[in-house]
């Protein structure tokens, strides 16, 4: 069979417009293409004979079959029959691991996302911003940073163009953009950064200049206007970010919504195969602004905060039985769910989890810190009666078993001490005024 792009067998492309015409053409011209292209306003466009050529599927190659004690495709370090042998997930590691997969060896160590956030910030602040330079200009005295950051794309910029003008200044670099063919390929990833570099920028090396982030800050956006439903990377570090933005306005339970949404976000798009959060931030193609190991604890300690105690449970129980290899984690998270109970006036449950936790982890001071803590520090002990008997017991528990930081239950105990004595002394005074004030009325 003859070449697609040859005289005998040229491309067979259908557009709606004159103008339309002349960019394919030329975009096959300069890659000596031969091309028929017809003028139908009445249809939708086809171009998928050039997009077959723009973007050539590689060649099939015949799967290497897997030993049993191989290591699994799915990564998690251990032996393929221990592993995914019996499931679907050693598939999806594969997919997932693939070069058009979600895995990539190139995962960049800075955050786009989080340097676009960055400049976004520097616009707004012109002091932030006069200081960054400064800072800049005395690391590197080479470098112009006069226009900095103006002359750069923000999705700022993105979200005030319409959906035309944006796959319009795509165009002007040569790039083609079909939406039925953007849906296709947005299958295959989780990231729309990752799928912009895969298939959106030139690929003869173009020096794109102050335009070099357009296009993949195009890709982000137009994901989010015609796929909305599916979930991406960016998505999530959106949900993340705007979560810290409410909180920082004391918008408290917005901010919780939105990172329940995130929450549910990681859910979707981490395999159930991985069951640890570092796991979970390496599998990402495209770093976040803020890792989901930093964004669970501050979301924890946020619902604390928030006094939003059943969602911070059901939070802390989703983590553990999702990263159930993150031992240190899941002692933060058990620790939380224990308290969360004690101050609902549920003390028998988080009796029972502390017990757990100290159990499973007896050489931990933080548990048994934890566990005393709730029965005068907490802020139900606070509106009902503290037990400083039953907290100074429990941090005696703590004092046997463990060997480091034995100086932080060492405190705990002088300042349950200094207090409890203060309130006993308060209560003789009370008593004290009350016999006086019972006489006066005899």
């Amino acid at each position: 069979m003859a070449r697609l792009g040859s005289d005998k067998r040229p491309l067979i492309l259908r557009v709606q417009t004159q103008g339309r015409a002349q960019e394919v053409l030329a975009v096959c011209q300069d890659h000596g293409w031969k091309a028929i292209v017809g003028i139908e306003p009445g249809k939708s466009e086809n171009i998928s004979d050039l997009e077959r050529l723009l973007d050539p599927l590689p060649p099939a190659r015949a799967e290497a079959k897997i030993g049993n004690n191989d290591p699994c495709t799915c990564g998690s370090g251990k032996k393929y029959k221990r592993c995914c042998m019996n499931n679907k997930s050693g598939e999806a590691g594969k997919e997932m691991n693939s070069s058009k997969g979600y895995l990539r060896k190139d995962k960049p160590p800075i955050s786009r996302l989080a340097l676009s956030r960055f400049c976004e910030e520097l616009k707004e602040h012109p002091a932030l911003l006069k200081k960054t330079k400064k800072k800049l200009a005395a690391k590197l005295p080479e470098v112009n940073f006069d226009d900095f950051p103006s002359g750069r794309w923000d999705s700022r910029k993105l979200r005030e163009m319409s959906t035309e003008d944006i796959i319009a200044k795509l165009r002007s670099f040569d790039v083609m953009f079909d939406e039925d063919v953007f849906k296709k390929r947005a299958r295959q990833y989780i990231s729309a950064i990752r799928l912009a570099d895969d298939h959106y920028y030139p690929r003869d090396d173009t020096d794109l200049g102050r335009d070099e982030d357009f296009i993949w800050l195009a890709v982000v956006e137009l994901w989010k206007r015609i796929i909305p439903d599916r979930i991406n990377v960016e998505m999530l570090d959106d949900a993340m970010q705007e979560g810290y933005s409410l909180l920082h306005k004391k918008d408290y339970p917005g901010g919780m919504r939105e990172w329940q949404t995130a929450w549910e976000m990681i859910k979707t798009l981490i395999p159930a195969h991985i069951k640890s959060v570092d796991g979970a931030d390496e599998f990402l193609p495209e770093p976040l602004t803020q890792s989901i190991h930093g964004w669970c604890g501050d979301f924890a300690m946020e619902l604390y905060n928030a006094r939003m105690y059943e969602q911070r449970i059901a939070l802390c129980h989703e983590f553990c039985l999702r990263f159930s290899d993150s031992e240190a984690e899941i002692q933060v998270m058990l620790r939380a769910e224990a308290e969360s109970y004690a101050e609902l006036g549920n003390y028998d449950t988080a009796e029972k989890i502390f017990k757990a936790l100290t159990d499973r982890f007896p050489h931990v001071i933080w548990g048994y810190v934890g566990w005393g803590d709730i029965y005068w520090l907490s802020r139900h002990s606070k509106r009902t009666s503290p037990d400083y008997d039953k907290a100074k017991s429990i941090y005696g528990m703590g004092l046997e078993r463990c060997t480091e930081e034995a100086d932080i239950i060492h405190e705990r105990i002088d300042n349950l001490m200094r207090e409890s004595g203060e309130r006993k002394a308060f209560q003789g005074v009370r008593n004290f005024i009350r016999k006086i004030l019972c006489k006066n009325y005899e």
